[in-house]
């Protein structure tokens, strides 16, 4: 729990903090073997196919491609720190394709598969915020029209001359530039040429073993693949552990996700003690960003449960407290409304 909130702030995943560092900054803005396991013990997986956490980012789309929708390239693509700071970086998570064509200049492209919901949340927050002081029209308009290919992605957006973003479960294809001659018509194309190629597979965490036995309480013990099945259609692949609050394949995780296809995933995280502390900290800070920006996103108080209290995150993660134990609820990226999501959480707060 307190890695996810960290990452909130900005401190553990320092290439994430730009849009962390958006949100905060907002106030400046304002004034300017068993599939389903067991709950307790070691249990033996079956291993499940994955794909690496972090590919070369250059990878996903040759430049040959590339040069196909925005014209002739002006030398090889390299990588760069992201999307947002195209700066050189020898492992960075964004590719650069500089176009010869001085007007249109530079693209970075990168594929997000990690916290890929907040930067809409972040993006949308933002546009609002300064939608408010400046009027509509200091936005440059919507954020970004829906394509004719909107009905492929979950999410479709960005901000005006800065970036487009295609969102699909939990990966996201981000699009950086500058230009304001490239058709947003191209961008969306690049998108979903990058789309097509990542796998239909999870993803593994760095460094973790996905089909090994995991250690304590199993977390996918708290709703067995059949009742999963029951509240969001056939899985593909059973469910499994994954590191903390994250769809990424951990075998010894945390957390356990349900993995639906085209990358749409629900991600269960039980804390089993400090709960009352956790879900203060996570609904403190969804409070505090909501009340800057004036949005209108309120604690899930009233939902009803078999617990004590509901929140929900700023990313959308929904929290449910029973005494001194909490369930987080990751449902934002699997495709389903928060009506299937607080089921699934009635189904394994018992279980806690």
């Amino acid at each position: 729990m307190q890695s996810r909130l960290q990452r909130h702030l900005g401190s553990a995943y320092p290439k994430r903090a730009a849009v962390t560092a958006m949100l905060l900054a907002l106030p400046a803005c304002e004034r300017a073997a068993s599939d389903d396991g067991d709950r307790t013990g070691n249990v033996s997986r079956a291993a499940i196919e994955t794909q690496p956490p972090a590919p070369d980012p250059c990878a996903w789309l040759p430049a040959s491609e590339v040069a196909q929708v925005v014209g002739t390239l002006a030398g090889p693509p390299s990588r760069v720190y992201s999307a947002e700071r195209a700066e050189a970086d020898a492992e960075g998570e964004a590719c650069l394709y500089r176009v010869a064509d001085e007007t249109i200049g530079e693209i970075a492209i990168q594929v997000e598969m990690e916290d890929a919901t907040t930067f809409e949340v972040g993006s949308g927050m933002a546009m609002e915020a300064m939608a408010r002081e400046l009027g509509p029209g200091a936005t440059g308009g919507a954020a970004q029209e829906p394509s004719d290919s909107a009905a492929a992605w979950d999410y479709e957006g960005g901000i005006p001359f800065r970036m487009y973003v295609g969102r699909l479960g939990h990966m996201a294809v981000q699009i950086g530039h500058a230009s304001v001659t490239l058709a947003p018509e191209k961008l969306v194309e690049l998108a979903a040429r990058v789309r097509d190629r990542v796998p239909d597979l999870p993803v593994a965490a760095p460094g973790a073993d996905p089909g090994a036995g995991g250690s304590g309480d199993d977390p996918c013990g708290l709703v067995p693949r059949a009742e999963a099945e029951a509240l969001l259609g056939p899985l593909p692949i059973a469910p499994f552990r994954s590191a903390e609050s994250s769809p990424f394949a951990d075998g010894d995780g945390p957390s356990c996700t349900y993995y639906r296809g085209k990358h749409r995933v629900l991600v269960l995280t039980p804390t089993r003690s400090d709960g009352k502390m956790m879900f203060g900290m996570a609904a403190g800070l969804s409070q505090r960003i909501s009340s800057v920006i004036g949005a209108g996103g309120q604690a899930a108080d009233t939902l009803d449960g078999p617990w004590d209290q509901a929140g929900s995150g700023i990313d959308g993660a929904l929290y449910f407290l029973k005494d001194d134990q909490m369930l987080e609820v990751q449902y934002r990226a699997g495709g389903i409304d928060q009506a299937a999501a607080v089921k699934l959480a009635a189904a394994a707060m018992p279980r806690l």
